[in-house]
């Protein structure tokens, strides 16, 4: 997508602009957020984005969800979201799960590659989905329904300043733990972020050719 340039609309829910309607869009994709995926009582708006989620996939369209999109869509889809064991804050690597090889999403993304992270939730993976992707910290770093319906807990699409921003409005999650990094060690290898750029188009390729 990103070579093609399909149009493109979004919505800022913390903003009260509105969710599109179910049939507006071939390819939702659900971001992140400090939030927890029930925190509805604080964040009302996170009851309609749950619906519009499990409509879009019950009507066939492709959803993507990154970070706190992940856990919303395996909440939809019956998986459990719960506090994780460990925060997992930085770059560190993820693995293709054991015979996600076969999924061409898993297959769209390097094996190994490191990716950035900023989550202290996880997700149980949702019945009848693929595990595609994990890491040391966090064996459900990614899973598909079918082709075109996919779960990222890590994120694939962070530049320098996002990370920045990341830091700024989470300085108090960056205390010492075996999978938190510090600002230093986030944003000194612009590498890593050039590895992200060059990732990321293949996979929204395949995820745009899936059937």
């Amino acid at each position: 997508p990103a070579a093609h340039g399909p149009p493109l609309a979004g919505a800022r829910l913390e903003l009260a602009q509105p969710l599109p309607a179910r049939d507006a869009f071939d390819l939702l994709v659900v971001m992140g957020g400090p939030m927890n995926v029930d925190e509805e009582e604080r964040y009302p708006w996170l009851a309609g984005e749950k619906r519009l989620v499990a409509a879009a996939v019950a009507a066939g369209r492709k959803v993507l969800g990154i970070c706190l999109g992940a856990q919303l869509l395996a909440s939809a889809l019956g998986g459990r979201v719960h506090r994780h064991r460990h925060r997992e804050i930085g770059w560190f690597p993820v693995r293709h799960a054991p015979g996600a090889d076969s999924h061409p999403l898993a297959a769209a993304l390097p094996d190994g590659l490191v990716a950035f992270h900023w989550h202290g939730d996880t997700f149980d993976l949702p019945p009848g989905s693929q595990h595609l992707f994990e890491s040391s910290a966090t064996p459900h770093q990614g899973f598909a329904l079918g082709a075109g319906v996919v779960g990222l807990q890590f994120h694939p699409e962070v530049d320098r300043a996002a990370v920045e921003a990341f830091i700024r409005h989470g300085a108090d999650e960056l205390a010492a733990a075996p999978f938190v990094q510090d600002e230093a060690q986030m944003l000194t290898d612009p590498a890593r972020f050039a590895a992200l750029a060059n990732a990321l188009p293949p996979f929204l390729d395949a995820l745009a050719a899936a059937r």
